[in-house]
Formats: C-alpha cells, structure tokens, sequence
C-alpha cells in the first residue's frame, strides 16, 4: 500500500477527476447489469465496489478498471437460473474466484492466446444479442414478472376485464418517451458538433441519459399524472442506509457437494478470466506509458475479488473494458484511479439510496440495449465476412451455439471449429530465420493464426535491441486478427527498442496495413 500511496500523492491531480468520471459512469452501468442479470441492485453494487477496491488493490494493472460486466450478464443470469438458490449461486462465484486464483499460480495468464479472434468476436456477438432479446421489452414498459404480478393482483379483485387494458397502456407511454430521449442522448452526446456547458463535457452519456428520464418522469407526474409510470417501475432499494447495509446476501455453503454449483463455477472462472485477460490487454495498448500488467498476478487479484464479491453477495466480476477506456481517456495514471472510484460509489450508495430509486428501469434497459448493440452492431458481421470461411464459419458457429445452448458450449464449439481449419499447417515451420550479423530476416511459412501467437510473442520479444529487422510475409496470405494486434504493438514499440524494421509483402496484401504502420515511425 505505501507505493500506491507514493503514487497516488505524485499524480493525485490526473488520478482524482478521472475517479469521479468513472464513478459516474460507473454508477448506472452497475444497475443496470445488476437487472440484466436478474439479481438485486444492491449485488450489482457491492461487485463495483470490491471490484473497485479489492481487485486494484492487489492487482498491478495501472489503469484497469474491474467490476460487473455486461458481457457477464448472460453466464450470470443462466447460472441463477440453473441453481437451487441465490446462496448456491453466491457460493459459485467464491468457488469461481478460487479456481481463479489456482489459475494464476498455475501461471495460466497466457489462456487468452488460446482462443482464436473470430470465436472472442463470436462470444461478445452472442452476448450482445441476448442483452437486447432479454431488455427491449423494458424500453417499452413491459416486464414479464410485472405484468404477470399485477395481473394476478387484478384477477384476484375480481377486475381483471375491465382494468388490465388501462393498467397496460398507462405505463407504455412514459416508458417509450423516457427510451426514446435516453436513446438520442447516448447516440448524440459525444457528436463533436453538439454544444455542452463546459460543467457537463466530462460526464459519461449514460449518466446523462439517467438524469434525462429521471426529469421526463417529473414531467409526466406533473402534467399527466394519470399516464406516469407507478414505483415496480423504478430501480429498488432500501430507501435508508441502514436498510441497505442489512441487505448483505451470503452463500449457502451446504451445496458445497452440489455438481450444478461446481459446473457454474468452473463456466464462470473460464469466461471471465478471459475476457479479464482480454480486457487488460485492450487497456495496456490504450496507456499512454506503455505499462504492461502481469497477467498470472491479475488472475489471482480477479479471483480474490470474485471470492470477496460472493461471500458479500455480489455477482461475478471481470476487467470492465468500457469503464476502463474511460479511466484513460480522463487521464488516469495509477490504481488510485480504480480504488477512488470504488470509495465514492460505497459513499454515495451509503448517503444517497433513496436517490437511486427515482431511476425507471426503462432508462437502464436503454442503456444495455446500446451497449448490446455495439457489441453486434453490423460492421461486426461484415467484417467477420470479408475475412473468409476460416473467421466466419466459427465466428457464426460460437453465435448460434450460445444462443441455442450456452456460453462455455458455444465457445468451445467455436473453437473446435477453427482449430479444424488450421490443422492442415499445424505441422509446417512458422518461419525461416535469417541471421547476418545484427541483420535478422524473418520469413513466415504459413498463414498466421491464434496458435501461433504464443511462439509469435516469444519470438518477438527476443529480438536483440539495435537490431535490423525485416519481416517478410511474402508467403502469408491470412494474418488473424490476434496476431495482427500483436505484430502492430511490437511495430509501435520498435522504435524504443531501437530497432531498425522493414517489412516486406511481395504481392500479398494481408501485412499491407504492417507496412504501412511501419512507413509511418518517425
């Protein structure tokens, strides 16, 4: 703690508004994932603040956010519904942060490189199909359970036939109207043209979003009362912080033997250690120091916060890439960042529940719907497309799968797929080295997939400084898109390991945009 504390004090001045950016975000995309995974607000929130708290501090990623994920939602909401309980569920995800941890001391910080690009892409597509399937219905005020719960308390009084068709139609109006401005906001609020008070420039769109439909339900409470959403509609909880601190859930540790529990956990510690790796590494690209965060020690900081979070009866947590890209674009320089963002949700939670619960769930259920989308927007599909029958068929594979079975089925089926298209070059060389004094040429053999990122990596970091290198991909004609990030990071880096590179492509256009990236280095 005392070299987090030195840090915090040298750059308190990046570090604190990009906290208080976070947590702003932070706060309504909490929620929101908390009701997309079908648990109580107050889970959602205690998975924020450890996240933020327990994991930054053990971890040594500098800019790393961590907490629920959208992207989790669907392997969290699956395995509640597949367990007895929330206690069994609760006792899953600290089983989850365990085998986490067993995989950080088994130094499995590299099972990222394992899966290939198009079956990642294929995930996240998938998951971003289920969020819109589970959440359009909320934009428009409808809820299966609500419904259902005032329909029986209706039949029940005998008034079923004359009430239900009013009750039905009060609640859609104001719903639609507050989806519709929350859309437009997070469509538009970042659009260069549009003009912003300098106080409202650092605030995230969703939170503007939120504070918009809390303001649209004022407006329908005063001008048409009878039409205005009724309180099953608004996010809740305990309206006192003494209320809400007494909501801790815990696990039932008597399905300790129970093999369901064990099968959600060993899903749920696969899944989001991945997307942890993978979260982690898309945020060392984006810092501009160029720091890089050691992934083993990650893991085993994920798999304390998971233990922590599910012993407190939180969700699963994971690397949260959004809020992430946020922290560094506010500017953010050490974990302080992280840990701040962490401390103002648990005050703000603590002083201001009863604040929380003027959010309608329509506004939430907006803002996952476009996160979803952005997850499966049609660039995704086109892209996966252009690149051939060997990205697509197993980028569409992982899709079908999880939206027909579930998420670890469908990226194993994916994955088993694209190892099928890369077994006819497994046993031919990677490359052909060429050494000449400190002239080291490079020429691969093959067509570059994810298997080969481990040797790619290995190979790349052990190139001598001073050296001069060329890269020759005359006989590439697929680089995945795995390796393709790799070798773009190590062109970028080159000039601070004072390397001289050149590559060279002969007709092939597939290391087009490499040379191009490398006629580009002052």
């Amino acid at each position: 703690m005392s070299w987090q504390k030195s840090a915090f004090l040298a750059h308190w001045r990046q570090d604190l508004p990009a906290a208080i950016v976070v947590f702003l975000l932070s706060l309504p995309l909490t929620l929101g994932i908390a009701l997309a995974s079908g648990v109580p607000m107050f889970s959602g929130i205690i998975t924020a603040v450890v996240g933020g708290v327990v994991v930054s501090i053990i971890s040594k990623s500098p800019l790393n956010i961590s907490g629920p994920a959208a992207s989790m939602a669907v392997i969290v909401a699956s395995s509640i519904q597949g367990l007895p309980s929330f206690g069994a569920f609760y006792l899953a995800v600290v089983l989850a942060g365990v085998l986490q941890i067993a995989l950080g001391l088994l130094r499995a910080g590299n099972i990222g490189d394992l899966l290939p690009a198009s079956v990642i892409n294929g995930m996240l597509a998938a998951i971003g199909i289920t969020i819109i399937k589970s959440q359009l219905p909320r934009t428009v005020g409808y809820d299966r359970n609500l419904f259902l719960q005032e329909f029986t308390t209706q039949v029940s009084g005998a008034k079923a036939a004359i009430t239900l068709p009013a009750w039905y139609t009060q609640f859609y109006a104001e719903a639609v109207v507050i989806s519709l401005v929350a859309l437009a906001i997070l469509i538009g609020w970042n659009h260069p043209k549009l003009f912003k008070p300098a106080f409202f420039k650092p605030m995230p769109a969703p939170l503007i979003a939120i504070l918009a439909s809390v303001l649209v339900h004022l407006f329908f409470q005063l001008f048409f009362p009878k039409t205005a959403l009724s309180d099953m509609h608004f996010v809740r909880v305990p309206d006192s912080a003494k209320d809400l601190f007494s909501n801790f859930s815990f696990p039932n540790f008597s399905f300790l033997t129970h093999a369901g529990v064990w099968s959600a956990a060993a899903a749920m510690a696969i899944i989001a250690s991945i997307q942890t790796l993978l979260g982690v590494e898309g945020t060392d690209k984006l810092d501009p120091l160029q720091r890089s965060t050691p992934l083993n020690r990650e893991l085993i900081a994920q798999g304390v916060g998971n233990i922590a979070s599910g012993m407190l009866g939180g969700i699963l947590l994971t690397s949260v890439i959004i809020r992430s890209m946020a922290n560094v674009n506010a500017g953010a320089r050490t974990q302080a960042s992280a840990i701040l963002q962490g401390v103002f949700l648990l005050v703000f939670v603590g002083l201001f529940p009863h604040w929380l619960n003027r959010i309608p769930l329509a506004a939430l259920a907006t803002v996952l719907v476009y996160m979803g989308f952005q997850l499966v927007r049609p660039a995704v599909w086109v892209q996966s497309y252009r690149k051939g029958w060997a990205y697509l068929l197993p980028f569409l594979a992982t899709i079908g799968i999880i939206l027909w079975t579930d998420l670890l089925t469908g990226v194993c089926a994916g994955l088993m797929i694209s190892v099928v298209f890369i077994l006819r070059d497994t046993f031919h060389p990677l490359y052909l080295a060429v050494q000449e004094g400190n002239r080291l040429t490079i020429r691969f053999e093959k067509d570059l997939t994810f298997i080969q990122k481990y040797e790619l990596n290995q190979l790349l970091k052990n190139i001598p400084t001073h050296a001069t290198l060329i890269l020759d991909f005359s006989n590439v004609d697929f680089i995945d898109e795995a390796i393709s990030t790799l070798l773009t990071r190590f062109i970028q880096q080159a000039p601070q390991r004072c390397i001289t590179l050149n590559i060279e492509t002969g007709k092939n256009t597939a290391a087009g945009h490499l040379s191009d990236l490398v006629h580009k280095l002052p």
